[in-house]
């Protein structure tokens, strides 16, 4: 189940190896999570956002993974998420 996990987490979408999206956002930062966001950057990504409650997790993101963040217990994931990408 692990090893599905994140395997699942390094599929980004892309089209003849070209990147698909400018920003790629990634729901908590947990051991997938950090995976994911991870895999954020192999595309091309021009951004990754990382998004959880725990402060040590987004400081981690934030230093180790170059993410921008967001804690989901401060504001309004969807609303800071457009504000964020221009939409």
């Amino acid at each position: 189940m692990i090893a599905h996990a994140f395997r699942e987490a390094g599929e980004l979408p892309t089209t003849g190896g070209q990147p698909t999206c400018r920003a790629v956002a990634v729901r908590g930062y947990g051991p997938v999570g950090q995976s994911a966001l991870r895999s954020g950057w192999l595309p091309g990504a021009g951004r990754v956002i990382a998004i959880d409650w725990f402060p040590e997790r987004l400081r981690m993101a934030a230093q180790e993974e170059r993410a921008e963040t967001i804690d989901d217990q401060e504001t309004d994931v969807r609303d800071r998420l457009i504000a964020m990408t221009h939409g």
